[in-house]
């Protein structure tokens, strides 16, 4: 699974795409993200999973919030935070969890358009 920024280029930028995965990863993504949905992590740095390959030093830590404002970029050009809260990382899970199926699905799915800067899900990294 590919971890990337995008500046501009489309209508749609800024956004943070997940691309190029596997069944095995999308399922290790929705776990994660269930983990954040239960409570019983608060934060998951994503670009540290082994499954996850960060394009140009991106990263992409998933924060628990009390409210929902969404991917927040930092100080840093490629760190950025996507905070949210129980109930909306488990509406993500449960987005996530049709591209973790056998066979998956073609297409994308936006999983958060909260703020600025959205978070897109796309096995061929297109939208």
């Amino acid at each position: 699974m590919k971890l990337e920024y995008i500046a501009d280029g489309s209508p749609y930028c800024p956004l943070i795409r997940l691309y190029e995965f596997t069944d095995i990863e999308t399922a290790g993504l929705r776990t994660k993200v269930a983990e954040l949905a239960q409570g019983s992590s608060i934060s998951i740095a994503l670009h540290d999973l082994n499954f996850v390959t960060p394009i140009d030093d991106c990263e992409l830590v998933l924060i628990v919030a009390d409210d929902d404002q969404g991917i927040l970029a930092s100080d840093s050009d490629s760190l950025f935070m996507c905070m949210l809260s129980q109930k909306t990382w488990e509406q993500i899970a449960g987005l996530i969890e049709s591209f973790s199926k056998s066979g998956g699905l073609s297409g994308y799915q936006w999983l958060d358009e909260t703020s600025d800067i959205s978070l897109l899900l796309s096995p061929d990294g297109s939208w």
